[in-house]
C-alpha cells in the first residue's frame, strides 16, 4: 500500500500541474477518481498495524522517487508519471485486494 499511495501522490501531483486547457477539461474525472483512491489508501494505511515496516526494496524505490521529485524537471515527472498509470492502476488493483503485486 505504501508503493501505491507514493505512485498515486506523484501522478496526482504532476496531472494537476498540466497547462494544457483541453486536457485539463477531460482529466477531471480520472483525477477525482486517484484522488478518491488516494483518500482510500489513507484510511486504510491508518488502520494498518503502526509497526509494519517496509521492505528494503521499497525504502530504496521510494528514496529513489524522493529523489527524482527534487531533481527531474516537472516535464520528466509528469511524462513518467504518464507512461507508468496502467501499472500504478495494476498496483492499486493488488492493494485493494490486498494481494502481493509484481
Amino acid at each position: 500500500m505504501m508503493l501505491v499511495k507514493a505512485e498515486l501522490d506523484l501522478i496526482t501531483d504532476m496531472l494537476e500541474l498540466l497547462d494544457d486547457h483541453s486536457f485539463t477539461e477531460t482529466h477531471q474525472r480520472p483525477l477525482a477518481l486517484l484522488t478518491q483512491a488516494q483518500e482510500d489508501l489513507r484510511v486504510c494505511m491508518a488502520t494498518e498495524a503502526p509497526s509494519h515496516q517496509p521492505s528494503k526494496k521499497l525504502r530504496h524505490w521510494l528514496q529513489k522517487l524522493q529523489i527524482a521529485k527534487k531533481t527531474e524537471t516537472t516535464s520528466c515527472l509528469t511524462s513518467s508519471a504518464i507512461f507508468h498509470l496502467f501499472q500504478v492502476l495494476d498496483d492499486l488493483r493488488c492493494a485493494a485486494g490486498q494481494e502481493p503485486c509484481a
